[in-house]
């Protein structure tokens, strides 16, 4: 390895360093201390998947989505590490992964500029983004996606790279709807970079040829079972929720963007002043594609799913739904850099002096933000809104006084009386081995244990609550010869509800 290319690796890990430092301290201070009720499903979903149980192909409960991050925890779960924190490091780790990939795969080409450009498009992202991708799955196939893209489009790929990149692209629309517009750019690109090889065309089919396999075998499994279906989102393209969601957009990317409002100023500048230079410099096909990915994210922004948020609180903010536009971002830089011929091998001491300069700034500016918002009780940390949390010590406290109340009263079905979302995933994934099935009466979204309280009769029902004082008040019920959910229909009138959002 030359002097140039060792010096340009050290820098390029260093920036790495910072990204995984900032990450880790958001870890510490916020997001190993709470957990939220998605959060606890897939605790849940852990420490099925550890016991070899799938029982569904997307999100408990819905017909989209995924659990993918709750099987990478598996091995972490498995070598003892408390769900707490395991689950945010592999979430935050799917954050950042995309990024990390596009990173090294832009310093093999000699792509220097680039490479060092993916970290820090990372660190320019505000605190709020950096959250909302180390809490839970709303994104994950939008990474998959930019992965598939990028192995697709690569100029040197062979028919196994082909292959794959169709494939992960079509799983990461699959998981992400959103990422349909990575797909879009991603394909077009590919099209537009017509390869001679028969054989690249045939592996490029057969990669969507397996996707949509499963993609349909995940479609008919619902058609079969719809009772696993109990949150229902229904969508549509609406002129109305454009000019809305239009109207929000500068809202929107100050939170994408470290300083703030300063964003909603910035980020449109800049992809301005690269569309002017494309058009400038005649650069026909960077100019087309650009254009392309400006209007495939605003067309998004018509969904009426792009609704279904909270504004005052963050694990159920609108961001979510627009993190595609970071990932497109991204993968359009890598597209656009990685295919010319010239090479950037010659990085000056100048521009990494630059770049360092704006990676610490900041890091700095928006850990401040950060800082400032943990201090603030009325801040998007703390807001309850569609999606509640609880406290993890809390959780692991009640815990253990809810199980020696039931091990003392002999109980086998364990009710919050509030019905707390948090509470009834967290203690069955943290109770996982133990005799006792934590149960949510009116909106619990494991069908499998509905269907099993529909045959288990001749239970003990122990509904729990927490007085102001700390004190755990309980009440002890024998089901006789009633199921379980008999029981609970016919003398508490308490039924299981279908929630749909219409948007």
């Amino acid at each position: 390895m030359g002097s140039e290319k060792k010096r340009n690796l050290i820098f390029l890990v260093s920036l790495w360093t910072v990204i995984l430092v900032w990450r880790g301290y958001l870890l510490a201070r916020y997001l190993t201390y709470y957990v939220d009720d998605d959060q606890a499903l897939m605790w849940y979903g852990t420490a099925l998947f550890a016991h070899g149980i799938f029982p569904q192909p997307a999100f408990f409960g819905q017909s989209y989505g995924t659990m993918f991050e709750s099987l990478l925890i598996v091995p972490l779960y498995l070598c003892g590490w408390p769900l707490h924190i395991a689950q945010p490091v592999i979430t935050a780790f799917m954050g950042i992964v995309a990024f990390l990939f596009g990173s090294v795969y832009c310093f093999k080409k000699e792509k220097y500029n680039s490479a060092f450009f993916c970290v820090l498009f990372l660190a320019l992202t505000g605190w709020q983004w950096d959250v909302v991708t180390s809490m839970r799955c709303y994104f994950t196939g939008l990474p998959i996606a930019v992965i598939g893209c990028i192995l697709l489009n690569d100029p040197e790929a062979g028919n196994a790279k082909v292959f794959c990149g169709s494939l992960l692209t079509v799983i990461g629309a699959v998981w992400s709807a959103s990422a349909l517009s990575l797909l879009g750019i991603g394909y077009t690109y590919f099209i537009w970079n017509y390869r001679k090889s028969i054989n690249l065309w045939i592996s490029f089919a057969c990669g969507n040829i397996v996707g949509i396999i499963l993609f349909v075998s995940r479609k008919v499994f619902f058609e079969r079972h719809p009772d696993y279906i109990i949150f229902k989102m229904t969508s549509h393209i609406s002129l109305k929720a454009f000019i809305q969601n239009m109207g929000l957009l500068p809202r929107r990317l100050a939170e994408n963007f470290f300083g703030g409002w300063i964003g909603a100023i910035l980020i449109p500048a800049v992809i301005l002043f690269f569309i002017y230079q494309y058009y400038n410099k005649e650069m026909w096909k960077h100019l087309t594609i650009t254009i392309l990915s400006v209007f495939g994210s605003l067309f998004m922004l018509s969904s009426t799913q792009m609704n279904a948020y909270n504004e005052n609180t963050i694990n159920y903010c609108q961001l979510r739904m627009l993190l595609y536009m970071t990932f497109l971002g991204l993968l359009l830089m890598i597209l656009l850099s990685c295919n010319e011929n010239n090479k950037e091998s010659h990085v000056g001491w100048k521009k990494i002096i630059i770049i360092s300069g704006i990676m610490i700034v900041s890091v700095f500016v928006k850990g401040s933000f950060f800082e400032r918002a943990l201090e603030d009780p009325d801040s998007v940390l703390y807001g309850r809104g569609a999606v509640n949390y609880m406290d993890v010590r809390t959780l692991y406290d009640t815990g253990e006084k809810i199980i020696k109340a039931a091990s003392k009263n002999e109980a086998d079905i364990l009710i919050s009386s509030d019905f707390n979302l948090s509470q009834t995933y967290g203690f069955s994934a943290l109770y996982y081995d133990t005799p006792y099935v934590f149960y949510l009466p009116t909106y619990d979204r494991r069908v499998w244990v509905y269907n099993d309280l529909l045959r288990q009769k001749k239970k003990k029902i122990m509904f729990y609550d927490f007085l102001k004082n700390g004190e755990l008040k309980i009440n002890i019920e024998d089901t006789g010869e009633k199921s379980v959910i008999e029981h609970l229909e016919k003398n508490h009138n308490i039924y299981r509800h279908i929630v749909e959002v219409n948007t």
